[in-house]
């Protein structure tokens, strides 16, 4: 067995939070993890170069002696429907099934002073690289600031490509921006974009410092 991390880089809370910075979502292997146990006395790190890019590669494989994967999100300056966007940040805990679908909520703020909201958005990938999910099913309920919330037909969605597309909503889902918490949970699924399917999560990390 392995043991997988899952999260991203970005927030939005303050005015002061960076605009511009380019942002990623991770899927990375413990390096201090076998036979089902940590490893004692392991201090073992990791660097971007040992992990697979998979940014436009929708069908990925993860390289050999690759220790995991990582999406380059929006960057600063991105133009979608003639409106030009802050750069893309994860918002909410990445949610985790055991038949390895892992969904993060990502957002990009609108880049002009006197609007508000921006782009909300759903990205749906396997666990192990990365990469599309294929015969996706189900559904996610998003909620924005409004107080709105979207449901998203999965199956719907996936069926407009081969592979399948991973990131999930083109542009404003609903209007507003980020919600100010996590939707509630649906049939006790967890949170962040909540999927009403049977697999339960696996264990999770709630907490993460970084120096």
């Amino acid at each position: 067995h392995k043991l997988w991390f899952y999260f991203g880089e970005g927030r939005y809370f303050t005015r002061d939070d960076d605009p511009t910075a380019q942002r990623r979502i991770y899927g990375v292997e413990d390096p201090c993890y076998s036979d089902g146990k940590l490893i004692d006395g392991c201090s073992t790190t990791l660097t971007l170069s040992e992990l697979d890019n998979v940014t436009s590669d929708s069908d990925a494989t993860l390289g050999e002696y690759k220790k995991g994967w990582y999406i380059d999100l929006n960057p600063y300056g991105t133009v979608i429907d003639n409106i030009t966007y802050d750069s893309e940040r994860l918002i909410n805990e990445p949610v985790a099934f055991d038949n390895g679908w892992v969904f993060y909520t990502t957002f990009m703020p609108t880049n002009d002073i006197c609007s508000y909201g921006g782009g909300t958005y759903i990205w749906a990938v396997n666990y192990n690289n990365g990469g599309a999910i294929n015969n996706i099913y189900g559904k996610v309920f998003l909620q924005t600031t409004t107080g709105r919330i979207n449901e998203i037909n999965l199956s719907a969605t996936a069926s407009g490509g081969n592979p399948p597309p991973r990131k999930i909503g083109a542009g404003s889902i609903g209007g507003g921006g980020p919600a100010g918490g996590p939707p509630p949970p649906i049939n006790g699924l967890g949170t962040g974009g909540t999927v009403t399917h049977p697999p339960k999560p696996l264990n999770k990390t709630i907490q993460w410092l970084e120096d």
